[in-house]
């Protein structure tokens, strides 16, 4: 799977921690049979429950 993660720093109390959050990830198998719905969302921190489903989102091409 290929995921995205979010970078960051956050202070507490005179201390510095480095953070990452894990987003969402691509499901590979669906993207080798070029099914255009491959992306999930199943960790996004406003969601109560798992999402199990898979959206299609454009990708950035270089012209």
């Amino acid at each position: 799977m290929v995921s995205t993660y979010l970078f960051g720093n956050v202070e507490f109390e005179g201390k510095s921690y480095d953070i990452h959050y894990q987003w969402e990830h691509r499901n590979l198998s669906r993207w080798f049979d070029r099914l255009d719905d491959y992306w999930q969302f199943d960790h996004a921190p406003w969601q109560l429950e798992i999402d199990s489903n898979f959206y299609i989102l454009p990708e950035a091409k270089v012209w």
